[in-house]
């Protein structure tokens, strides 16, 4: 699934280095406590993930985003 973030989450998102080219490693903490893993941010406001996060409906569910480095 993508989910575009908020302007606020891509501000933050670009103080990072990229990953690779064009997109960075994340790991995404949401609201109801789960973490995503190993989940892709594409230039610094697209985040991809599995269709199995049923939790993740909006950018608003995620508390924290922790790049990888």
């Amino acid at each position: 699934m993508h989910l575009k973030l908020s302007t606020q989450q891509t501000e933050e998102l670009l103080q990072y280095k990229e990953t690779g080219m064009g997109y960075q490693m994340v790991d995404v903490v949401l609201k109801s406590g789960v973490t995503i893993e190993n989940a892709v941010i594409l230039n610094a406001e697209e985040l991809i993930f599995a269709d199995c996060y049923t939790e993740l409906k909006s950018a608003d569910d995620i508390v924290k985003l922790i790049v990888q480095v």
